[in-house]
């Protein structure tokens, strides 16, 4: 998304929302009109440069999206968040506010108020520090995913009806997979799986379905020729120790199945 004529772009999520609209989340308290938000994988840091950049881009947003009577800056009110999402509490990020002289209020588990920056409601939102039983869908993004919360977050992609839910909700079991792997092959034969973990577990499926047939085939052929061989010895064609060789099995074993067949 281009802020501007120059070369400067963003990796960000902006969500629109109307002004009749009220988001009944924690998260979603903090929402204005226009609402920018900044998802930090594990492995990207949040540093103090990265928060003021991220500030800058709020700033720019701003200038090119006010326009007469849409302007975002209304009189006393800005009609614009800006918030950050992490895996693990930016404590460095946090001191370099505070020596600045903002302020770092905890709104709500895993949820910081920064004030006294600028005048636009920011929040960083620490998702390792989210109550266990919400925002299922944010966790499931981590690595180091537990087994009740991807075990929370298969169950609650399976109530989407929608087909825009259902991409969506494989689009994040797709990232989700490919950050932990090795739990949700773990996890396959407890759940009718959803398409993308039906793909990763395509060609293990598909082997495993291939052994079942092959095996199956093996047992019947195999009853097929113990079949015969009973037939044989009884019209007295063959010997009992011959067909027992045939067989490739023990002659106890053999003469026991000779009696049911012969019953």
């Amino acid at each position: 998304w281009e802020l501007s004529k120059k070369p400067v772009r963003v990796d960000m999520l902006i969500i629109k929302k109307s002004g009749e609209t009220h988001i009944m989340n924690k998260i979603g308290h903090i929402f204005r009109k226009h609402n920018l938000i900044e998802y930090k994988s594990p492995d990207d840091e949040l540093s103090i440069e990265v928060f003021y950049k991220t500030v800058g881009y709020a700033g720019l947003y701003i200038e090119q999206n006010s326009r007469g009577n849409s302007s975002i800056v209304s009189g006393e009110c800005i009609e614009l968040s800006l918030s950050f999402f992490r895996h693990r509490k930016p404590n460095k990020l946090f001191k370099s506010l505070k020596n600045l002289g903002a302020g770092i209020e905890k709104y709500s588990d895993g949820i910081y108020y920064v004030n006294g920056i600028i005048n636009i409601p920011i929040q960083v939102v620490v998702i390792r520090e989210l109550p266990p039983k919400e925002h299922i869908v944010l966790k499931a993004l981590v690595k180091d995913l537990s087994d009740e919360e991807a075990r929370a977050f298969i169950k609650n992609s399976q109530g989407y009806t929608s087909p825009d839910d259902r991409n969506n909700a494989d689009a994040v079991m797709q990232v989700s997979i490919s950050a932990n792997r090795e739990l949700y092959e773990l996890l396959q034969e407890e759940f009718y799986m959803c398409e993308a973990l039906m793909d990763l577990m395509k060609d293990k499926v598909e082997k495993r379905i291939e052994e079942q047939v092959k095996i199956r085939v093996e047992e019947r052929v195999k009853e097929s020729i113990l079949t015969t061989l009973y037939d044989l010895v009884k019209k007295n064609l063959i010997c009992i120790k011959d067909a027992v060789t045939q067989a490739g099995i023990s002659e106890s074993a053999f003469i026991a199945g000779l009696k049911k067949y012969s019953v």
